[in-house]
């Protein structure tokens, strides 16, 4: 549903004078298109977009300091394809989200990632169960000491404001501790 125009050089006014690479092809309220004119090269086009979640309005419990559990890869039914990841990951990270849990991430051998998420306390994998792509996404963002995940949070870091369209697009889930499952509070919608 994106309506886009041909750029030419001799139009130089769509094009913003503001950057020293002159590398902004085109911009108005709700889109920008990167790119170099020398180049011939669109490094990407954005639409307006901010999140409206913050971490701490989803406080975690306090962050767990006992003994970290190993992963159980069994306590997931996919788990078992990417025990090495998991495991290892497991041994180089903390608690890193939402007070008890480390999420694992690796990548999916393209410009993507996938994750896995564990429970210090039992070891407990959650992959299947849950609800978005995670063996495509663009990036997380997520802390310790809040419940928010941002998924496809790559899409949002290239330009301030502003998310690289892709097939994919920025979300926002808030894990909930006593359902053991992840709720959406917000979606980019076209």
């Amino acid at each position: 549903g994106m309506h886009l125009e041909l750029i030419k050089v001799d139009h130089p006014t769509v094009a913003s004078s503001d950057t020293s690479l002159k590398d902004t092809l085109y911009e108005d309220s709700q889109m920008i298109v990167l790119g170099r004119w020398n180049e011939s090269w669109i490094g990407g086009v954005f639409k307006r977009y901010m999140t409206k979640q913050s971490p701490e309005m989803y406080p975690s419990a306090a962050i767990y300091s006992g003994p970290l559990a190993d992963p159980i890869i069994s306590s997931d039914r996919d788990a078992r394809h990417f025990r090495t990841a998991i495991k290892e990951g497991c041994k180089n990270e903390g608690v890193n989200f939402a007070g008890y849990y480390t999420i694992v991430e690796w990548g999916c051998g393209m410009e993507c990632g996938e994750m896995a998420m564990v429970d210090r306390r039992s070891g407990r994998v959650h992959l299947t169960d849950i609800p978005f792509d995670t063996a495509g996404h663009y990036g997380l963002r997520y802390s310790a000491d809040s419940r928010l995940l941002i998924v496809n949070a790559g899409l949002l870091e290239p330009y301030d404001g502003y998310y690289a369209l892709s097939s994919c697009t920025p979300a926002a889930y808030v894990w909930d501790e006593k359902l053991k499952r992840f709720n959406l509070v917000e979606k980019v919608t076209e």
